[in-house]
């Protein structure tokens, strides 16, 4: 992600973790960055991402593509952002708005948030907390709540990797990024390869050696790809060499595609035995290739769309595509999963890949409402232990009644649907009367 710079919990690599990207003005960066960061960082292991250059150059592609693989944008606001002429609203918010980043604005000082929301159109990106209130405890656990439901763990990062057939790594040179993309998209397009995870090392720069994580990663590979562009025959690096020499010699298939012609001689001599190259013209060979390294094991694991469909959603292992992430959720949500049916709710209700739809994020939470109470019912009639489904059926409850609120106000502010507002007003009483 060229021009932005990450921070991780214990310093550590920021590969498989969420991206939260932090956007604020030059000004507000030193006061709000490191407080912010650190408790973001104390309630979920994530990775921040920020820039030092404030020039308006910045905005570039390799800063776009960078940032539209972001899981959160974090908006620290003071009277000095809404007040202070700058490029951040229409460079980099409303490039989060219109690629569907959810956005958490985070005040910094009281009675601010009305001429915020007046200067600015988040139109529903409007969920926020107040960081200027004494009182640590509430911020940090509506902050735990907000993480926990935009993001993706480690725990759950571990059982996505789990339900994949198998992984194909890429070895490249940075220059050769984009094509690496294009390549690791056209090989998930297929319905039988979705399962299929493709791993580069995207955070390797120019100067980094050959180290342990690549190692582990070519251990972990079904497929070594080697990707093959005029770039790969400059001698100012000798890294490719080391990956491939590595992937055979721990008895792994190397395959070479050319994505760019390139002098094949050059490329046969610098790359001692390597098999012929593959042209991505000729997507049967390819595609051949990949078939042999599936088995399709999974398919019938539970969740097994809801993890790979998060996968898409986030970029885990995968190309992000949104769309096609959500549409896996969806099928086992279909299919009564729980883990979907909340997933689906969250995404409708903080705007996870496509716009807020309050309404659709009630219908997810009284859907999965239900089949905690079903799950109740039968826990009970077999004596078994249900505390732990009592928790989760209170929090749904909770969470459906917040959701409500932001319908109610939704429905208040068109005017014209009142009649809706009121309905929506008398099923949050109702729960709330319910409330344990």
């Amino acid at each position: 992600m060229s021009k932005l710079i990450y921070k991780t919990k214990d310093g550590k690599r920021p590969d498989n973790k969420s991206k939260v990207y932090f956007c604020s003005l030059k000004e507000d960066f030193n006061e709000c960055f490191e407080h912010i960061s650190d408790r973001i960082l104390n309630k979920f292991d994530c990775s921040i991402w920020y820039t030092n250059n404030y020039e308006s150059s910045r905005y570039d592609d390799a800063f776009y593509k960078g940032l539209k693989l972001m899981n959160l944008m974090v908006l620290p606001v003071t009277s000095k952002f809404i007040f202070t002429n700058s490029n951040i609203y229409e460079k980099e918010i409303k490039f989060a708005i219109e690629n569907n980043i959810p956005i958490l604005s985070i005040f910094q000082e009281e009675g601010i948030s009305e001429s915020f929301y007046n200067k600015y159109d988040l139109k529903d990106n409007k969920y926020s907390l107040n960081n200027y209130v004494n009182n640590d405890i509430v911020f940090d656990i509506e902050l735990e709540r907000y993480l926990n439901s935009v993001l993706v763990s480690t725990d759950t990062n571990n059982k996505i990797k789990n339900e994949f057939d198998g992984m194909v790594f890429f070895a490249y040179r940075k220059k050769d990024i984009d094509h690496v993309r294009d390549l690791a998209k056209y090989i998930n397009t297929f319905d039988f390869t979705k399962d299929i995870s493709i791993c580069y090392d995207d955070n390797l720069v120019e100067t980094e050696d050959f180290n342990s994580y690549t190692r582990e990663l070519i251990d972990e590979c079904k497929l070594f790809v080697l990707v093959v562009t005029p770039n790969t025959l400059l001698n100012d690096r000798e890294t490719l060499k080391y990956q491939c020499s590595y992937a055979r010699n721990k008895g792994k298939q190397v395959l070479p595609i050319e994505l760019v012609e390139t002098d094949k001689d050059k490329l046969y001599d610098k790359f001692n035995d390597i098999q012929k190259c593959i042209n991505i013209d000729e997507k049967e060979k390819i595609v051949n290739v990949i078939r042999q390294i599936i088995n399709k094991s999974n398919d019938q694991n539970l969740d097994h769309n809801y993890y790979i469909g998060l996968s898409y959603l986030y970029g885990i292992g995968v190309e992000v595509d949104k769309e096609k992430g959500i549409d896996l959720i969806i099928k086992d949500a279909n299919n009564d999963s729980l883990k979907a049916i909340e997933k689906l709710a969250h995404i409708y209700k903080y705007g996870i890949g496509l716009e807020p739809n309050y309404e659709n994020a009630c219908y997810y939470f009284e859907k999965l409402l239900k089949e905690y109470k079903k799950k109740l019912k039968d826990y009970n009639a077999n004596n078994q232990d249900s505390n732990l489904l009592n928790i989760n059926l209170e929090t749904v409850k909770l969470e459906l009644i917040d959701t409500y609120k932001l319908l109610i106000k939704d429905n208040l502010d068109k005017f014209v649907k009142l009649a809706n507002a009121k309905e929506y007003c008398k099923k949050a009483i109702d729960l709330i009367k319910n409330i344990s």
